[in-house]
């Protein structure tokens, strides 16, 4: 209904309100997603601006988004953006001011096992992603950036081990 709305010019208060029903949905959506949960861990919060963009870049959301920015300003979308976080139970971190931060709606009952599996599943992928790199451990060659043989590091020594000596605080 959206794209005919667009296609035929006949933008109106049904199609506004269809618009703020959707973003109210992705907003959620956005909630339950690892990245965010993963920002949102690691800086107690996250910004309009990360979940804009999470939106943005989802299958889901991305062409409604680019139909919707056509018969919108960019500053509407934004304010309807807050009111949505706020429907969405989002809890805002701050009054005023470009750092403000949106801690995440709860996780509705029933679900927290479900979110701590994306969390783990999350994790994993990133831990597959950094083992792209050579190991530091183990016994498995160690190439350098140019394919050779990398010099193993220096393992142990008189320097490593603690002396009997250190125990002088008397």
């Amino acid at each position: 209904e959206m794209t005919l709305a667009i296609e035929n010019n006949q933008w109106e208060r049904r199609q506004q309100m269809i618009g703020t029903s959707v973003l109210l949905h992705a907003v959620k959506d956005a909630a339950r997603s690892a990245r965010l949960q993963r920002l949102s861990d690691a800086r107690g919060g996250v910004a309009r601006s990360e979940i804009m963009d999470w939106i943005k870049d989802s299958e889901r959301y991305s062409k409604w988004l680019d139909q919707l920015l056509t018969k919108m300003e960019f500053k509407s979308y934004q304010s309807n953006v807050s009111k949505a976080l706020l429907k969405a139970d989002y809890v805002r971190t701050g009054t005023t001011g470009r750092h403000v931060k949106w801690t995440l709606p709860p996780v509705p009952e029933g679900m927290e096992a479900i979110q701590d599996d994306i969390r783990r599943l999350s994790q994993e992928q990133d831990g597959e992603e950094e083992e792209a790199a050579p190991a530091e451990a183990g016994g498995e060659d160690r190439k350098s950036d140019d394919g050779e043989d990398a010099p193993e590091p220096a393992k142990g020594g008189a320097d490593d081990e603690p002396s009997d000596d250190d125990d002088d605080d008397e």
